[in-house]
Order: C-alpha cells, then sequence, then structure tokens
C-alpha cells in the first residue's frame, strides 16, 4: 500500500515537475536522470526557487526514512519518472465482499498487479481442486502423467514462497510455464521500471494475503463493505484514528460540525444494525454530557464502567 498510496518521492517528482512547467520551462531534461535534474535546478535557482524545488517537509521525512530508495530513484530518467502515475485503485480495484460474486467487467487494477492475481488465481484454483479451471488460466498443457506431477511439484513449491520477494515468484512462474512474461508486462516493466522494481522486493506473503481480502476469503472486512450483512456478534471499538471525516467524540453530544458528526452517526448506525444477537460498544472516556446521551440511547443498565 505504501508504493501506491505514500510514496513521497512521488509525490516529490511531481513538485519538482510543477516547478520546470511553472517556472523553468526552458531547462532541458532529455537524457537527464532525475537526479540530474534537482541538480541542475538547483544549481542556478535563487532562495525563492530553492524552497520550491527542494522536498516538503513530509517528502523530506520520507526520504531520510527510506535513503536507499530516493538514491535509487535519482538514477531513474526523469522524463520516464515525470510520466509515471499511480494511486490506491491500481492496486485495490475490484474488491469481491465474498468469495462468490463475480468481477468486475473492468477493473482499474495496474498490468503488474493483474498479472500478479493470474498467478495466485492458478494457485487457488489447483489447490481447490478445480483443474479444469486451472488449465483454463494457465499456459501450462497436460499431456501425460508426469505432467500431472510436475505441475503439482510447481503449485507446491508456489505455496512454500511467501518469504521470497515477487520478482522470484514472476520469474519462476514464468520459468516452469505457470503464467508466462508477456507483452503487457514486459511494457509496464518498461515504463513503469520504478514501480516494478519497489513491487519485486516486497514478500510474495503481502500478495498472497492481499489476493485472500480482495477475493472476498478473508475474515475481516471494512464497515463500508459490511453494509447490508449480519453478523451474530459485534464489537464497536470508537477510535478516531487519523480520520478527519468522523470524530466519534462528538457522536453522543452536539459539539463539533453537524457534517462531522451527521457522517459519525451513519457510519456508527452502519456498525450496531450488523448484530444478530449481541451488540457490545467500547467508547474511551467519553464526556459527562456523551454518557447521559449513551444512557439515554442504549439505556443505563447497559453501560458499565471497566
Amino acid at each position: 500500500m505504501q508504493i501506491y498510496d505514500g510514496d513521497k518521492i512521488l509525490d516529490y517528482k511531481k513538485r519538482v515537475s510543477d516547478f520546470l512547467k511553472d517556472e523553468a520551462s526552458g531547462f532541458a531534461v532529455d537524457g537527464k536522470s532525475f537526479g540530474d535534474v534537482i541538480d541542475g535546478l538547483l544549481a542556478n535557482a535563487t532562495a525563492a526557487q530553492r524552497k520550491k524545488i527542494m522536498p516538503t517537509k513530509g517528502m523530506q521525512e520520507f526520504i531520510d526514512s527510506n535513503p536507499d530508495l530516493f538514491k535509487a530513484a535519482r538514477n531513474y530518467q526523469f522524463e520516464t519518472l515525470r510520466k509515471l502515475y499511480v494511486d490506491k485503485d491500481s492496486l485495490l480495484d475490484d474488491k469481491k465482499d465474498n468469495a462468490g460474486d463475480e468481477g468486475k467487467v473492468s477493473s482499474k487494477r495496474d498490468t503488474l498487479i493483474k498479472h500478479l492475481f493470474r498467478i495466485q488465481a492458478c494457485v487457488d484454483l489447483y489447490s481447490r481442486g478445480q483443474h479444469n479451471e486451472f488449465l483454463r488460466k494457465t499456459e501450462m498443457k497436460v499431456l501425460r502423467a508426469s505432467d500431472k506431477q510436475r505441475i503439482k511439484a510447481i503449485i507446491d513449491q508456489l505455496v512454500g514462497m511467501g518469504e521470497s520477494t515477487i520478482g522470484e515468484v514472476i520469474d519462476f512462474a514464468d520459468a516452469n510455464g505457470l503464467c508466462i512474461k508477456d507483452d503487457r508486462l514486459e511494457g509496464f516493466i518498461r515504463t513503469k521500471e520504478y514501480i516494478y522494481d519497489r513491487v519485486r522486493s516486497v514478500k510474495y506473503r503481502e500478495l498472497q494475503e492481499l489476493h485472500t481480502y480482495l477475493e472476498g476469503r478473508s475474515l475481516f472486512s471494512t464497515q463500508h463493505k459490511v453494509k447490508g450483512g449480519e453478523i451474530d456478534n459485534v464489537l464497536v471499538s470508537l477510535d478516531n484514528g487519523g480520520w478527519s471525516n468522523y470524530n466519534f467524540n462528538h457522536l453522543f453530544s452536539d459539539e463539533g460540525k453537524e457534517t462531522v458528526r451527521d457522517r459519525s452517526r451513519k457510519i456508527f448506525y452502519v456498525c450496531c444494525t450488523r448484530a444478530k444477537e449481541n451488540l457490545a460498544v467500547y467508547c474511551h472516556e467519553p464526556s459527562q454530557a456523551g454518557l447521559e446521551r449513551i444512557k439515554e440511547w442504549f439505556g443505563t443498565k447497559n453501560v458499565i464502567r471497566i
């Protein structure tokens, strides 16, 4: 997720691109690396311009935490990096609420994630005994008994490759004919090398778990995705976290913005109405006014201090 929705180096790349467009349109970038462009711009910049070229505080903190990544990013061709755009939909689109749901006709997942999901789909189909579907998904053929033994050995090895890198799994699946690196993937590698290099170094178990979640086979889901579902026992823990759209401290009072209170109450309703048998709500240190509203909503006898 950090690669697709938290890479501050890509944000910094956009900052540099914006500066080039707004204040240095005559600066030649052809054939230059990202580092060459940064250094070239800074060499002749005024004090005011340097502030616009240098990373913001948040970007610099990310760079300081990932020095090797930034060092590598400086070596990529700037024109290639400049055209690079990713967002979390490229990773997470086409989530299923449960395993029986059909996938979308079209998906925003990028080519790399689609390729990885084809590999994992082959593993899952074979492991569940859906061999006909497996053979339609893979490039492998069964012409003799030994082919069946070879396929089983390959799948067994893939299942156990959770601690291997995604790059190693892609190469293994390609070398063994399970999922060939096609022209689309090769094109992705050429045009989005920075993303590919980052993803290929991630442990494959992360993709295995992501596939389980997005295919609707996980025990966990978000509060939005459980809307309409029913669960025997529900525990609701009210925690604002880093959200600005919700404020559960004001959920049981008339404080704060009305729009934020309204959104908070709607999502609280969704959570509470999932319970079929038992509902427990944990609220950390409510205000006195909030506590009175809680007693009004749930009944005094049902409010317990722990």
